[in-house]
């Protein structure tokens, strides 16, 4: 799989393995900002490197919470 990803697209700048959630949940805007502050709070943390979720939010309620 490899060789034949660097012959298409040659040789990778960077790779790295990263976990993606099989199930997501959907989450109302309430439940949004809190997960939002949790992962600002994680990402201030300099011993934090990677903050993963399996939230998935709507465009509407995404929406809302850039308007507020």
């Amino acid at each position: 799989m490899r060789n034949s990803l660097e012959q298409k697209f040659g040789e990778p700048k960077t790779s790295k393995l990263v976990w993606v959630a099989i199930n997501f949940i959907e989450i109302n805007k309430e439940e949004a900002k809190k997960i939002f502050y949790i992962i600002d709070t994680l990402e201030e943390n300099d011993d934090v490197q990677n903050v993963y979720t399996n939230i998935n939010i709507s465009e509407k309620t995404l929406g809302e919470l850039t308007d507020d």
